[in-house]
């Protein structure tokens, strides 16, 4: 992970929501505020606020970003060397964005399931994981993952 300077923005949104009594602005809110908590080398209690978020968004039924949401924790859970529930986490997000058609976070998804099976010495199947999501990035005319640095 790369370090994120956010600044206070994050959490006064969640803050801002929960005293407003949008609870679900609130949980969407303390994921990425759990993910630039994690970037700023807080990686288990980021994981933990991630982790709240979506089961705040779970126990309402929200789906809206849930592949996102998925890939900013599978991101966490690779900071925190468990490269395999990583996987795990990014095949689920792959799937939900596969039966919504893809969207915006499918090429970054790719990437980090390419990260994860680096991680975990599968070569080929890493490869191929970057070049879909160098594909999907086409696809969408969007900026393709940067494949050829390292990982953070």
């Amino acid at each position: 992970m790369r370090p994120v300077p956010c600044g206070r923005s994050p959490a006064r949104a969640a803050d801002i929501a929960e005293e407003h009594g949008f609870p679900l602005l609130a949980a969407h809110a303390a994921i990425p505020l759990g993910w630039a908590q994690a970037g700023q080398g807080e990686p288990e209690g980021g994981l933990a606020t991630i982790e709240r978020g979506l089961a705040a968004l779970d126990r309402s039924g929200q789906r809206i970003l849930a592949p996102f949401h998925r890939g900013l924790q599978a991101e966490v859970v690779l900071a925190l060397d468990d490269p395999q529930t990583a996987l795990a986490l990014l095949d689920e997000a792959l799937a939900e964005s596969a039966a919504r058609g893809g969207g915006f976070e499918t090429p970054g998804l790719h990437h980090l399931r390419a990260r994860a099976l680096d991680a975990l010495a599968r070569d080929a199947q890493a490869q191929a994981a970057q070049q879909a999501a160098a594909t999907v990035a086409r696809e969408q005319s969007a900026r393709a993952p940067d494949l050829t640095s390292p990982p953070p």
